[in-house]
């Protein structure tokens, strides 16, 4: 009897189990959604990843995912792409994902028209926080523009608070710019210079001072303001505000600043637009005010700084080709994001990706830009900003943007490459090293002295692992040279065999998983004795010629085993330095290349193995192409005023600008 009850029950759970098929995702939403495979268990092809767009709660188990990543357009996109988003539930998720994670070797069960819950395991290939901010080429002066995300320095007083403090001078100290021109700080009219003083004792010297202005009411609306690093720039010509508006009066300003090495002036605005909101005029109709008296302040400015030259920067809560945007660029204002970073994005909203805060130079200032970028450190992560005290992740909820400027003989036409000087120690946490486990229970983590840390022993067991602690990607294409070295220590070695089991591997095709990358494993000139908690220095250890390029990384790969190892493997204070070419460059700075129009038709003379970029005024791409022969011809499309950008191989850049009459 017992035999054929089991055998009844193994019947009944097998006609239970919905049946699995392996579907694209074109087709699980053809009809829109996915209740035509109801309850059904199906395998995406390994072709078809998906991309983690948010968490629909406070819980890493439930996602929100799609095939892309979607960018808001704002409404101003021509035949936008329809997008399949739905619920993903993963019981084993590991933890709290940046956004953009890639998710691979998904199976999963359709639990609704727009759910579905993970079948085993499933790949995360991980979107990487980035070691550092883009490139912005050559620079004298650094500026950056950042919406602080409503921060109460002055009153602030819960643990919260306190937390978003230190993540907020985490990020400006990392970021380390010469101007910070912040939007969202509390309306208070000390708090500019308690953040300057904050961000002093940060750096354990006077190093930042506030601009003085002329703030002096206290609301609930947050207020925009200045610092600024005092030996290198000084304040001139008075504070001013760019919009009348009450409700935006502390918001859009500007103030006129001088390079103390070169002399040159140069005018910053910095400025916060109203959120979009069409039912009434403090959305749609203020943001509109806001550009058009921006526009008319920005008429006067040359007269009261006696300077053309302008930066603006800011969350100006528009994206690329809306109404607010054109009409300063109509005015005659670059898109710098356009230029050096197209398809960047800033904040991430209702699940999409959008370009919110932006940076316009005038038509004189952008002979002194040398670059702009998005430094990816607050949209891609976790919302709840009250985790990871310290740190600079998440520490708002819009990234800030970067911009490069160099003035005297030459102007921004310089070098890309500088010196690289990085140094990592475990301080707080692994990142922005990936921790990646092949085989084996044990992973690489962070010591509680500050130390990253592995080992293969647990509960008097040696265990079988294989552990990959991988670097953040680093661009070596413009330097000579390059060199790691670390300080590490070794326990509990009882074969003798640390070449074969704790080393130190480099690659450049590696895109999330350390099994499809090509590595190529590099000797460590020196070991510790393996017997003690005694830290050595690895030695110098020459990065290959063939490995400077982009996306280079570098890696330690630990391995224990049943019978011969399992030691304990400690490693802190990495350095990674590099080189620039000394034939990075032309020693001239004059351009290597002229351009020219005739009629509509735009004739490039000498750039011949260039990269170029042509944009016009509303900061949208013309053409892109890289410059075969030494004639490249090109017709515009219409009258107006054109900016061309080329760059050569060795990071060589220059601009031009042409007009069609």
């Amino acid at each position: 009897m017992k035999k054929v009850l089991l055998f009844c029950i193994a019947v009944q759970m097998f006609v239970l189990l919905p049946a699995q098929t392996t579907v694209s995702f074109e087709q699980l939403f053809a009809t829109g959604d996915m209740a035509p495979y109801m309850n059904q268990v199906v395998s995406l092809p390994v072709t078809d990843t998906l991309y983690l767009n948010g968490y629909t709660t406070n819980n890493s188990f439930n996602m929100f995912v799609s095939d892309h990543r979607a960018q808001n357009d704002c409404g101003q996109g021509d035949n936008p792409r329809v997008v399949y988003s739905f619920t993903l539930y993963d019981s084993n998720t590991p933890g709290f994902k940046r956004l953009g994670t890639k998710l691979a070797n998904v199976t999963m069960k359709v639990t609704g028209a727009n759910s579905a819950e993970v079948q085993g395991g499933m790949t995360y290939i991980d979107h990487q926080r980035p070691a550092r901010h883009g490139n912005i080429g050559d620079y004298d002066l650094k500026i950056c523009g950042f919406n602080v995300e409503n921060f109460y320095i002055v009153t602030g007083t819960s643990d919260n608070d306190a937390t978003k403090k230190s993540k907020v001078i985490a990020a400006l100290k990392d970021i380390n710019a010469d101007i910070f021109a912040l939007c969202e700080m509390e309306e208070q009219p000390t708090s500019m210079q308690v953040l300057a003083a904050a961000l002093n004792e940060a750096w354990g010297s006077n190093v930042y001072a506030a601009v003085q202005d002329n703030i002096t009411t206290t609301s609930t609306y947050t207020r925009s303001g200045f610092i600024y690093k005092t030996s290198v720039v000084e304040p001139y010509g008075g504070f001013s505000e760019a919009s009348t508006n009450n409700i935006y009066k502390k918001r859009n300003i500007a103030q006129g600043f001088k390079d103390l090495d070169t002399g040159e002036t140069f005018v910053l605005g910095m400025n916060h637009f109203k959120a979009k909101d069409s039912s009434s005029d403090e959305g749609e109709g203020t943001r509109l005010t806001n550009a058009n008296q921006l526009v008319n302040f920005l008429k006067t400015a040359p007269n009261k700084y006696a300077d053309n030259d302008i930066l603006l920067m800011g969350d100006f809560n528009s994206c690329t080709g809306e109404e607010p945007l054109r009409i300063i660029q109509n005015a005659g204002y670059t898109d710098l994001l356009a230029i050096y970073e197209p398809g960047a994005y800033s904040k991430v909203f209702d699940y999409t990706t959008e370009l919110l805060d932006h940076a316009f130079a005038s038509t004189t200032m952008l002979d002194y830009v040398t670059g702009a970028t998005v430094y990816h450190i607050n949209a891609d992560e976790r919302p709840a900003r009250k985790y990871d005290a310290g740190t600079i992740w998440r520490s708002a909820d819009h990234d800030p943007v970067i911009v490069g400027l160099r003035f005297g003989e030459g102007g921004g036409q310089t070098t890309s490459c500088r010196d690289l000087a990085e140094n990592y120690t475990f301080d707080t946490s692994l990142d922005p090293f990936v921790a990646q486990s092949v085989t084996g229970y044990q992973s690489w983590y962070r010591d509680s002295y500050g130390y990253a840390k592995v080992s293969g022993y647990s509960s008097g067991v040696n265990n079988v692992n294989e552990d990959w602690l991988v670097s953040p990607a680093y661009d070596l294409s413009g330097y000579t040279m390059a060199t790691l070295k670390f300080n590490h220590a070794i326990n509990y070695d009882r074969d003798g065999r640390k070449e074969d089991y704790q080393t130190l591997w480099i690659c450049n095709d590696y895109i999330g998983d350390v099994k499809t990358a090509t590595w190529e494993q590099l000797a460590i000139p020196a070991y510790p004795s393996g017997t003690d908690w005694t830290f050595v220095n690895s030695g110098d250890i020459p990065v290959p010629q063939q490995y400077l390029t982009d996306n280079f990384r570098f890696a330690f790969k630990y391995i224990s085993t049943e019978t011969e190892s399992a030691a304990t493997w400690e490693v802190d204070n990495i350095q990674l330095t590099a080189v620039c070419a000394e034939t990075a460059l032309p020693m001239t700075l004059a351009p290597q290349a002229s351009v020219y129009v005739s009629g509509r038709v735009m004739t490039i003379s000498g750039a011949a193995g260039m990269y170029m970029g042509v944009y016009d005024l509303m900061g949208r791409t013309v053409g892109l192409s890289e410059v075969a022969s030494d004639t490249y011809q090109l017709e515009l499309p219409a009258r107006g005023l054109y900016v061309v950008y080329l760059r050569n191989p060795a990071g060589y850049t220059e601009t031009h600008k042409v007009i069609v009459p």
